[in-house]
């Protein structure tokens, strides 16, 4: 953690947690990380992922008093990004949830990451992960604690080589990064994974595919399937999430992906510019 910036548990300072805790044994959480330099960046569509997923594990707490200390930390510390952390706090060695729950909400802040500028221009190298994703339809959309898949596939390939991974179905159709949303463009419009087929509900992706592309009278197309050859062949491709926004792809496992120096991603990219300026 760098210094300045401490950790928050509940409102107060804190360093650690209780080796008890359901969040470190079972994954018994949710979480979202934040860009909030110069300003909290999409927060609303945070909160409301955050809120449906704390639903979702039934664990009681108030967006109130979240949003609360997260403005006082914000303010406090001034950090790059603000990581939220709710779980539902210590219990015993089994699967049973307490009959009284203890929520703990974290905060942590970290310096906003130096992404190199060409990533942004000129595009990334996307490596494809063999490490399948799975969407259990309970948990699908919400950032729940446990990533082991996106860890495993993480580990997959070196950032010296590829700025991202992406990760596909059982079934073999690509759906995401381990870090973003994957768009491609063909013919003018956008096509990317249905919304039962991701992992994740990302918050960039949906403000692109409800709000920008509909300013934009761009047509959005939900693909069952996404191969590596739709990739390659796309007009255009480009992932993005909340904290670097959008990176066009310039390959995909070393085969060149199109990067136009006007196309429809340049038009998204500035779009999005107010957001992160």
């Amino acid at each position: 953690m760098p210094v300045g910036f401490p950790s928050w548990v509940n409102g107060a300072e804190q360093a650690s947690l209780s080796v008890m805790d359901r969040g470190l044994a079972y994954g018994d959480g949710v979480f979202e990380t934040i860009r909030v330099t110069p300003r909290p960046v999409l927060l609303e569509l945070h909160l409301k992922r955050l809120s449906e997923g704390l639903k979702r594990l039934d664990i009681p707490v108030s967006l109130d008093n979240i949003k609360e200390s997260f403005f006082q930390y914000l303010d406090r510390y001034s950090p790059g990004l603000i990581k939220l952390i709710v779980s539902r706090g210590c219990g015993g060695r089994g699967y049973a949830v307490p009959e009284v729950q203890q929520p703990q909400v974290i905060i942590q802040g970290f310096e906003l990451p130096c992404y190199q500028p060409d990533w942004f221009e000129t595009g990334v190298d996307l490596f494809q992960c063999t490490t399948p994703v799975t969407v259990n339809s309970v948990l699908q959309g919400i950032k729940h604690l446990n990533r082991l898949e996106q860890v495993l596939a993480r580990r997959e390939f070196s950032a010296d080589e590829y700025q991202e991974g992406l990760m596909a179905t059982e079934k073999g159709s690509i759906v995401e990064g381990t870090m973003s949303n994957l768009f491609l463009v063909k013919q003018g419009a956008l096509i990317t994974a249905g919304l039962d087929q991701v992992a994740v509900n990302g918050t960039m992706a949906r403000y692109i595919t409800d709000h920008c592309a509909g300013v934009m009278a761009i047509a959005v197309n939900y693909a069952d399937t996404i191969t590596a050859g739709d990739i390659i062949t796309a007009d255009e491709a480009f992932i993005c999430n909340s904290v670097f926004g959008i990176w066009p792809v310039k390959s995909l496992m070393g085969n060149p992906v199109s990067v136009k120096k006007a196309g429809l991603v340049k038009s998204f990219q500035h779009k999005l510019q107010p957001l992160f300026s």
